[in-house]
């Protein structure tokens, strides 16, 4: 034991010094500036959404090509040679686009789809693996999309969310933001923002605050004006980080709403060599607080954090680094962090955040990280495997996938009584019937837990999928 913790010193020490490797990188992002959205205060759902919802505005689009020209430095040379240990190893130094390397993923929402495409545009220098054309992007539509849109789609979120709306806590708030809440109700309305929804005492329902919130930011965005005093909004936006970092935090969230995208990270970055050593997922704020509860990062531990909504172009990166000469990367021979950058180019700040398993080392150099085999260990306690875990916790029985784990046979056949004294059923005939009844109700057993046996975390396998590129588990997405 001594002598292993030696090791694991000596390995840390290394990794602190820079004598580290990078061996993958899991990047969640938040869109950029968009236009003008709507949300269900309760079930957040979208106006909008089965069309796409709001796309980004100009300056949007050109922040998050900002954003990949930053990305690039940090990870590709020669600007990583400025960071300890933060060049990507396996990938070429132009930087590259390799389609064995990269994978890109996004919700099937305009916002985010279009912000992946300009991050991309502007990360990599070579491009000639796609023959000129923008890195691919792939999806899965947006009414089965559990792993980055599950806070919309999870009942059982909705209804705590709803008995929290009921809590002393939320009752006080309301009661200290009563005239903050009025005032921003007069200002929407004598402005001409797009904001309606007032209650009978004239302000803003605390429920629906996130709506008036973010018709004062498209108010800003197409006039360059804030509807209400400098003091107000900094109060609204204090307001509405703590409604969001409430609704989508460890004590209401759960791991409901991102315990399928850290199953998903987990997979990745635990992949053999032949997996893309870059994922990116292209993703919206409430898909970041959600893997945040989900893997255990609480409010009280990085209060700086959870003070404003994760800003557009916002990016939290799992990054696996390995001591150089040492061990395995999938193996306690290799270090998870976890990064998060507000997405600000003038000034970019990397911050490093605390895992849940390194609060037992806290003299220890690495003290912020966990080794791959704790990450693990904290996966395997908060994420979903499988889809048919997630729609049973999160009460789902609407979303396509779930329906199909629903799936049953034909009702058993009914056996019909004679009404004559003589001409029933014989003896030997209603066994037979109950033995075929029997048979298909087997049947029926053999192919659902196959179908749940090979679906893949995230959806259920189809029999129309290819098989899965070596370390990378197979998937039901598109290109776009």
């Amino acid at each position: 034991a001594i002598m292993a913790a030696r090791y694991s010193l000596i390995q840390a020490l290394l990794m602190v010094l820079g004598e580290a490797v990078l061996e993958r990188v899991i990047l969640v992002s938040r869109h950029g500036e968009r236009q003008r959205l709507r949300k269900h205060a309760n079930t957040l759902s979208e106006a909008g959404s089965a069309d796409g919802g709001p796309g980004l505005t100009q300056l949007g689009i050109q922040h998050m090509k900002s954003v990949g020209t930053e990305l690039q430095r940090r990870y590709f040379p020669p600007g990583c040679h400025n960071e300890r240990a933060m060049c990507l190893s396996g990938i070429d130094s132009s930087p590259a686009y390799s389609p064995g390397q990269v994978w890109v993923e996004s919700s099937g929402l305009d916002r985010s789809l279009m912000s992946a495409v300009a991050l991309h545009n502007n990360l990599w220098v070579d491009m000639n693996a796609t023959g000129g054309l923008s890195v691919p992007v792939h999806s899965r539509s947006d009414t089965d999309d559990h792993v980055l849109r599950a806070y919309t789609k999870c009942p059982s979120l909705s209804a705590s969310i709803a008995r929290w709306a009921q809590s002393s806590e939320f009752h006080s708030q309301e009661s200290a933001s009563s005239g903050l809440r009025e005032r921003v109700a007069k200002a929407l309305k004598e402005s001409g923002a797009e904001y309606s929804h007032v209650n009978a005492s004239g302000s803003v329902p605390l429920v629906d605050w996130w709506n008036a919130f973010d018709a004062m930011m498209s108010y800003n965005a197409q006039t360059g004006k804030v509807p209400v005093s400098p003091r107000d909004f900094a109060d609204a936006a204090k307001l509405v980080a703590w409604l969001e970092s409430r609704k989508f935090g460890t004590n209401i969230s759960q791991n409901l709403c991102g315990g399928a995208l850290l199953g998903e990270i987990a997979l990745r970055l635990s992949a053999d060599r032949h997996a893309p050593r870059l994922v990116h997922y292209s993703a919206h704020y409430p898909t970041m607080l959600c893997l945040l509860s989900a893997v255990g990062i609480e409010e009280d531990d990085h209060s700086w954090l959870y003070s404003s909504i994760m800003p557009s172009g916002s990016v939290l990166a799992f990054e696996l680094h390995k001591a150089d000469g040492f061990g395995s990367w999938n193996s306690s021979d290799s270090w998870v962090h976890l990064k998060y950058w507000d997405g600000s180019v003038r000034l970019p700040v990397w911050h490093e955040l605390t895992l849940p398993c390194a609060t037992k080392r806290t003299q220890h150099p690495l003290s912020q990280s966990c080794n791959m085999v704790e990450f693990l260990e904290i996966v395997s306690r908060r994420s979903f495997r499988r889809v048919g875990t997630w729609c049973k916790a999160c009460n789902n029985t609407e979303m396509p996938a779930c329906q199909g784990l629903r799936m049953t046979c034909a009702t058993k056949p009914e056996v019909i009584k004679s009404t004559s004294g003589t001409a029933g059923m014989s003896t030997a005939l209603v066994a037979i019937v109950a033995s075929l009844v029997s048979l298909i109700a087997g049947a029926c057993s053999v192919v659902l837990l196959y179908r749940l046996s090979s679906s893949r975390q995230g959806h259920l396998r189809f029999e129309d999928e290819k098989p899965p590129i070596p370390g990378q588990s197979p998937t039901r997405i598109g290109t776009v």
